[in-house]
């Protein structure tokens, strides 16, 4: 979870420096605003994918859990 908070805090940081780079003319600037606006997409990507692999994990252990205690009971 850790890493997925990493990851989410480092595209907060992206998007600011893209909202600053925003309504220029300069071939440059927008180069680099379009790099880090890929580099975003790839980082939520991962973060997306991250996130679905937790909830499957935490739904195998949830049910691994309930076929302990039903076998308690």
């Amino acid at each position: 979870m850790a890493t997925i908070n990493t990851e989410v805090q480092e595209i907060q940081q992206d998007q600011n420096v893209i909202d600053q780079l925003g309504g220029t003319d300069d071939e440059t600037v927008i180069q680099r605003r379009d790099r880090i606006i890929n580099g975003v997409k790839l980082k939520l990507t991962k973060v997306n994918k991250d996130r679905a692999e937790n909830q499957r994990r935490t739904e195998q252990i949830q049910s691994e859990l309930s076929s302990c205690l039903a076998k308690v009971k």
